[in-house]
């Protein structure tokens, strides 16, 4: 299930850019049956906050304007919000005033039925 190699994550560390996207496969069964949880933890070069949103499969569903840096953040989504084949999930924060933010960890589990982690990047 999904790309266990990990050849579908697009993750560079640039400047300026404040987004990754991570693609993963699903099958049908598993997108339109099951609720999931997405999972992100940032590092920053300082405390406070920042605005985070995720973006899936294009459509922006989450916004936490006030979202805390040096923290794991945790969004659910319904069954149906992934779909059947190629998936994108773009998590996308914004600092201000000079300060950054990077990527630690996302992980992605499907919830109900113990099947574990699908997608964890490090």
């Amino acid at each position: 299930m999904g790309d266990r190699n990990m050849t579908h994550v697009t993750r560079a560390v640039v400047n300026d850019h404040p987004s990754n996207r991570l693609h993963f496969w699903l099958p049908a069964e598993l997108a339109e049956n099951y609720p999931f949880e997405f999972t992100f933890r940032t590092h920053a070069n300082a405390s406070g906050t920042a605005a985070f949103k995720i973006f899936i499969n294009g459509e922006e569903l989450f916004d936490a304007p006030n979202g805390l840096v040096n923290q794991e953040r945790t969004f659910e989504f319904a069954p149906g919000t992934l779909r059947a084949g190629w998936n994108v999930i773009e998590p996308h924060y914004q600092t201000g005033g000079g300060a950054w933010a990077q990527w630690i960890r996302y992980t992605l589990k499907m919830l109900g039925p113990d099947f574990g982690t699908i997608l964890m990047v490090r």
